[in-house]
């Protein structure tokens, strides 16, 4: 891949965002060479015609044995995320996979098939939105879990912060309002995400965004989740911040060790930098919880940190709640009126997103049109092997479909197999009942 240049176009463009400072960057519009992109057009093309198609006609039934796994391409708390390629189509998608005993123990199978229903409600139901995660099918066999999506090659935007270290005020805004776009069509349709910070805001092939994550979202206005999807009831409107089972907000925040002892606390989570205050006090949340994330998200791109930052998480929470927090010399200010508007303890005082969008820091974006919008040009810096057939250069032996154990093994990088390295699998014990095969079952 080339070395990170600057266009032409930067100095023009961030002569708009006011004087800078030390916290502030001036070189974030940058060049973006669309022949170094990993996955083939015709590739690309082709999984959002399925896409498309399952949004229409809904969900194939389809098992791990339709894909070859290529490549491991990134991992969370209770995830892997695998490139793979459909055998029938060529077509590429990431699957996230998740293990079945593994969310047994943590008790997170709740949490699994709320957002697979949320996923099918906001694609089947409300016709997917181009800033909202896209599923393209979703199945699972005896130890795991599989949703299969649409593969986005450019990082997420935590990942941009810390390459770029800050935006200039035109590329915020871009972000800004494809943002704010995707969550305006999750609250008009009920739904709250409750974890919006930059690692779950990804860039999509074209530069635009994608709103990724919904472990978290919740349904609120009577919009009640079951176990095969959602139904209308005669509800209050109000949706407790926390699930029955969850722990409250103050304790999720802290590692396990520090929930046991309760001594220190030392271990940052992300999310943390972002959750809102009626979170932090387990009160109801709903759309301007995640106004607040998105306000965050704003501040960071401008100043190149959170606005809340501490020693340690306890004294991050309390800043958190006292709003404790400053503007760095030469934020724009238009941005600062926007903000301040937005990070407010109360949540019914803060801007609301259709307020955010008549806003004059949003002035000139054509909201009906969004999506058409040409996004700001960031150099593409994925790994340069990245897809790239050398990328696999290494593998002598045909790859097949699935993903069994000699599999795992390849796309973890783990080494030859032996029986002192293999990974642990599923109990009996943990799968003599299967409890997450009777609330998916359709």
């Amino acid at each position: 891949m080339e070395d990170l240049v600057p266009t032409s176009e930067t100095e023009d463009t961030v002569s708009n965002a006011g004087s800078t400072s030390d916290h502030l960057r001036d070189t974030t519009t940058m060049k973006l060479d669309l022949s170094t992109t990993a996955v083939s057009e015709k590739s690309h093309s082709a999984a959002q015609d399925l896409i498309d198609k399952s949004i229409r006609m809904g969900c194939p039934k389809m098992t791990a044995k339709d894909f070859v796994f290529l490549s491991n391409i990134g991992e969370g708390s209770y995830s892997q995320v695998f490139r793979c390629r459909e055998l029938n189509t060529d077509a590429e998608f990431a699957v996230k996979v998740l293990q079945k005993a593994h969310l047994n123990r943590h008790q997170k199978l709740d949490a699994i098939v709320r957002e697979k229903n949320i996923l099918n409600y906001l694609n089947q139901d409300c016709g997917g939105h181009p800033f909202v995660t896209q599923l393209y099918t979703f199945f699972h066999d005896e130890s795991r879990i599989y949703f299969v999506m649409g593969l986005v090659e450019n990082g997420d935007l935590g990942e941009s912060l810390c390459h770029f270290g800050s935006f200039d005020l035109v590329t915020t805004r871009f972000f800004a309002s494809e943002i704010l776009a995707g969550l305006t069509f999750l609250h008009d349709h009920k739904i709250v995400h409750r974890d919006v910070k930059p690692e779950n805001i990804l860039i999509q092939r074209d530069g635009h965004t994608l709103i990724a994550d919904y472990g978290s979202a919740q349904a609120v206005d009577g919009l009640m989740l079951s176990q095969e999807g959602f139904t209308k009831e005669n509800q209050d409107t109000t949706t407790s911040s926390e699930s029955v089972d969850s722990p409250p907000a103050t304790q999720r925040y802290y590692s396990e060790d520090e929930e046991e002892h309760n001594t220190r606390r030392t271990t940052f989570v992300g999310t943390a930098l972002y959750v809102s205050p009626e979170m932090l006090a387990d009160g109801d949340v709903g759309p301007q919880t995640d106004i607040w994330g998105l306000g965050c998200i704003m501040f960071q791109c401008l100043a190149g940190q959170p606005p809340f930052r501490a020693v340690n998480q306890y004294h991050l929470l309390k800043k958190i709640q006292d709003l404790d927090f400053s503007f760095p010399e030469g934020f724009p200010e238009i941005a600062q009126k926007i903000i301040e508007k937005i990070l407010l303890t109360d949540p019914k005082a803060r801007i609301t997103g259709k307020q955010m969008m008549d806003h004059k820091f949003f002035e000139g974006i054509n909201w009906k049109n969004i999506a058409s919008a040409e996004p700001p040009v960031l150099h593409a810096y994925c790994p340069a092997g990245f897809g790239e057939p050398e990328y696999y250069s290494n593998i002598t032996e045909p790859i097949n479909p699935g993903l069994d154990d000699h599999a795992l093994f390849r796309l973890l990088q783990l080494g030859p197999e032996s029986s002192s390295s293999q990974p642990s699998t599923p109990s009996n014990s943990d799968n003599q009942t299967d409890p997450f095969a009777a609330v998916v079952a359709s």
